[in-house]
C-alpha cells in the first residue's frame, strides 16, 4: 500500500497531454502490473462463517449463533446497504459507531438474509 502514491504519480506523469483513449490505455497497463488476474470466486460450500455471541447479566444469559457463507459478499452487501441508506436518510448514530448502531441490527440482518448469505439466528435465553 505504501507504493500506491508512487504508482499513481507515475501514471499521472505519463498521462499529461494525452487523449482520453491513451489515458485509458495507460491506466489499464498500470493496473495489469499491480494485479492482472481476477480473484477466485467465493465458494459458499467452503467459505462459511459462524458468528457466536454470549451475553450475561445478573439474572440471565443469552447465546446467539448466526451461520453464513461468502464473507466477502457479506462485507460488500453491508457496504452497499450502508451507502444506500446514507443516500436516503441520516444514520441513527454518527461518529464512531458500529454498523448496528448506525443502521440497525435488524436492517443489516434483513439485508444479509434477503440475499441468502446468512441463516436465521439461533438464540438461546436462560433466565
Amino acid at each position: 500500500m505504501l507504493g500506491v502514491p508512487q504508482i499513481v504519480t507515475a501514471a499521472l506523469q505519463q498521462m499529461e497531454g494525452k487523449s482520453d483513449e491513451e489515458k485509458y490505455r495507460i491506466v489499464d497497463e498500470f493496473s495489469a502490473q499491480v494485479r492482472s488476474e481476477m480473484p477466485p470466486r467465493e465458494n459458499p460450500r467452503i467459505n462459511i462463517s459462524l458468528d457466536s455471541v454470549h451475553a450475561s447479566g445478573p439474572l440471565g444469559r443469552a447465546h446467539c449463533v448466526i451461520h453464513g457463507n461468502c464473507n466477502y459478499k457479506q462485507t460488500a452487501l453491508l457496504n452497499v446497504h450502508a451507502a444506500a441508506h446514507l443516500l436516503q436518510d441520516a444514520p441513527r448514530r454518527v461518529g464512531f459507531a458500529s454498523g448496528c448502531q448506525a443502521f440497525g441490527h435488524r436492517e443489516l440482518l434483513g439485508a444479509l438474509r434477503s440475499f441468502g448469505l446468512v441463516l436465521d439466528p439461533i438464540v438461546e435465553v436462560h433466565r
